[in-house]
């Protein structure tokens, strides 16, 4: 596993801050805060991106920031091992576009 992961995110729970389409590029294990956007491998949805909005004996506690995200109760707590990573840099879709793909654009 590397030190940086870039992903293009998919679905709008974290929608205004990452719409569908961003790019996001997470640095491997930084120090955990509450409100930063991380990277998880959550063991009932798969990889995920959401806020961390508390800290647990168990692990973190995660949200989305849009409304129709799944719920802070569905996500439970997950465990600290489960962060891959921090936000460390994000771009928003190209002109707005939900399907356009700057890296693989055919021209």
């Amino acid at each position: 596993m590397g030190l940086f992961h870039l992903i293009r995110v998919e679905g709008d729970s974290m929608a205004r801050r990452l719409p569908h389409g961003s790019y996001a590029l997470f640095r491997f294990r930084w120090r955990l805060r509450p409100r930063q956007i991380v990277l998880v491998h959550h063991p009932k949805f798969g990889r995920i991106v959401k806020q961390i909005t508390a800290f647990e004996q168990d692990g973190v506690r995660l949200r989305g920031l849009n409304a129709q995200s799944t719920s802070e109760d569905d996500l439970g707590v997950v465990s600290r091992s489960a962060v891959e990573g921090v936000l460390l840099w994000s771009m928003k879709p190209v002109n707005g576009s939900k399907d356009n793909d700057p890296l693989t654009e055919e021209g």
